[in-house]
């Protein structure tokens, strides 16, 4: 995606500094653990209660990520009130361990974030702020998913400057063993249905609990 950074002068916004890789993960282990965690239910949920009631041919090509958008709001206020304070109307984020700031996005295949240039998104994008006190860093805590969302393909925290990648952590690669608390969050019992999913469509496979 191209991120348009014509629609302000840069000069006059200050620079975020972006934190190292595994500082990053270090201080927010509970959260990017809790998270892996998040994402194989919220397509479960997806398919049992959304899919199975709406057909796609009835759907809004944007109501699948709306839907896992709701739930990981919900599910992260739940488990982690107090980073959720900074959150807004607008724009939900969290504050991390670190004093990051943290977007829930769906990843586009290069895993990075994708919107319509706004000024506050190039902003976000390019690690830019318009203050001199809040010039902590933005990352993108995010997932990947197949065109027909069938499934999520990948787990992922990603900080980006600009068209620049600087760093992307494979959730999936972590490791649990290191002193982290792993929260887990079992689903609600639904009544299961089967999913009604496009001609040609490989059905999503029930992960092992």
């Amino acid at each position: 995606m191209f991120i348009q950074s014509s629609l302000f002068d840069s000069s006059q916004f200050q620079k975020r500094k972006a934190p190292a890789q595994a500082d990053f993960e270090n201080k927010n282990i509970d959260l990017l653990l809790a998270f892996r965690e998040m994402v194989p239910k919220a397509f479960l949920r997806l398919h049992r209660e959304i899919f199975s009631i709406i057909e796609p041919i009835s759907q809004d090509k944007n109501l699948p990520a709306v839907i896992m958008s709701g739930y990981f709001k919900g599910e992260l206020i739940k488990l982690f009130p107090q980073l959720c304070s900074n959150a807004t109307k607008q724009r939900f984020l969290l504050t991390g361990a670190g004093n990051e700031r943290i977007f829930v996005k769906k990843l586009d295949s290069q895993r990075r974030p994708s919107n319509i240039p706004t000024v506050d998104s190039v902003l976000i994008y390019n690690q830019l702020s318009n203050s001199h006190f809040d010039v902590f860093p933005n990352i993108f805590l995010g997932y990947s998913a197949t065109e027909d969302w069938s499934d999520f393909t990948g787990i992922y925290a990603v900080c980006i400057d600009g068209e620049k990648t600087l760093w992307i952590s494979d959730l999936m690669m972590l490791d649990n063993n290191n002193g982290a608390n792993i929260i887990t969050m079992p689903l609600q019992p639904v009544i299961p249905i089967s999913p009604k999913i496009k001609e040609g469509v490989v059905k999503i496979k029930k992960k092992a609990e």
